[in-house]
């Protein structure tokens, strides 16, 4: 197997924050939160970090909830990596709405 480089200096570090729905079964939001890291790990994401902020209330509804559940992840990584979780991202329905920012 070929082990492949990416240079630290070529590698941004970003934050992605998460609102997911809040009648999520248990189950399913572990999963979820076990895939991502699983994906981030495979696309090589460094320093992964995955925080629960628990649930909060909303501003204002979202397909009809009140409040939601609050993820954020921080990750060292490159633009193929951050293309790929958002991809990954648009594609679950669990999530109310993302954010990512540069830090």
């Amino acid at each position: 197997m070929k082990t492949i480089t990416i240079p630290r200096q070529n590698l941004t570090q970003y934050e992605i924050m998460l609102i997911m729905r809040p009648d999520l079964p248990e189950e399913k939001f572990l999963k979820f939160l076990s895939e991502i890291k699983e994906h981030a790990k495979r696309n090589l994401a460094l320093e992964f970090n995955l925080s629960n902020r628990g649930r909060r209330k909303l501003a204002y509804a979202m397909r009809k909830f009140q409040d939601g559940i609050y993820i954020q992840f921080n990750f060292l990584g490159s633009g193929y990596i951050l293309n790929s979780l958002i991809k990954r991202l648009k594609l679950e329905e669990s999530i109310l709405r993302y954010i990512v920012q540069k830090t």
